[in-house]
């Protein structure tokens, strides 16, 4: 019994003596583990979107007061070929026609 308490006793000698001398590397490998679980954490998965959808919203169309472009779904609609960005564009186009 006494021999094995001592070979215990030696061998967690010897891997504190290592884990002193390793030090440095032993914190980089923590640090590593750790960056890679942050960066895992900071990782969210990207919802399926319809491919209909996202071609709705990557179509732009430009102003017709003001020629900015906007995206089709948030363009104010005012015949099959006419857009808006935004109320005002509106109000400025009825008032210099």
């Amino acid at each position: 019994m006494k021999i094995i308490l001592f070979v215990i006793l030696a061998v967690f000698v010897l891997l504190a003596l290592a884990a002193i001398r390793y030090r440095k590397q032993i914190n980089a490998i923590i640090g590593v583990g750790r960056m890679i679980r942050d960066a895992r954490t900071r990782v969210r998965p990207q919802r399926e979107i319809p491919a209909s959808k996202t071609a709705a919203a990557r179509e732009l169309v430009s102003c017709a007061s003001c020629g900015t472009w906007v995206p089709r779904e948030r363009a104010i609609r005012f015949d099959a070929k006419t857009f808006y960005c935004t109320r005002e564009c509106v109000k400025v186009s009825m008032t210099v026609s």
